[in-house]
């Protein structure tokens, strides 16, 4: 490992991955739960996907640490019987050439099938907490302004209804 976070600010991650890799092109997907120790309300899901190379083919789960997982990175990965070792380099934009990465960023450790090795180029987004608690208070303002009109909308919208229903039998 040639990359030391002296912060302590490390994702921590449990994922479920899978990857199938040829020499003219493959895919190495993912996803699972991430730990975010700079700042819990951006723990939350992530997905992780993007092209492969290589002659590897593997379904695994497990868990590891990254700097952040949010974004680009590309990804050598080893499956090797029932355990698959993977790490990751940050990119900061999809193509980078690898001399160009930040060294090792991250590491994963899964426990599954496979065999080979591929390298990917993969984008990683996430659902954090902080978004998710975000909607659920917006849509439970909703329901709450609905309960406090006392229905006095959905009253409005029936007799509405009522009227354009009777106009279309001449009533």
């Amino acid at each position: 490992m040639v990359w030391v976070d002296p912060s302590g600010l490390t994702d921590y991650f449990g994922i479920l991955e899978a990857d199938i890799a040829t020499p003219w092109g493959g895919i190495d997907a993912s996803a699972g739960f991430v730990v975010d120790t700079d700042n819990l309300w951006h723990s939350g899901f992530f997905s992780t996907g993007g092209p492969a190379h290589g002659l590897s083919g593997g379904l695994g789960i497990g868990g590891g640490f990254v700097g952040e997982i949010e974004g680009f990175a590309q990804t050598l990965d080893a499956n090797v019987g029932a355990v698959s070792f993977a790490n990751f380099c940050a990119a900061s934009d999809p193509g980078d050439r690898w001399d160009e990465l930040t060294p090792v960023t991250g590491l994963a450790v899964t426990v599954g099938e496979g065999a080979g090795v591929a390298v990917s180029e993969t984008q990683t987004d996430t659902a954090t907490v902080e978004h998710l608690w975000g909607r659920t208070k917006h849509y439970g303002r909703r329901a709450v302004g609905a309960v406090r009109s006392g229905g006095r909308r959905a009253a409005g919208a029936l007799r509405l209804a009522g009227r354009r229903i009777r106009g279309w039998f001449g009533r």
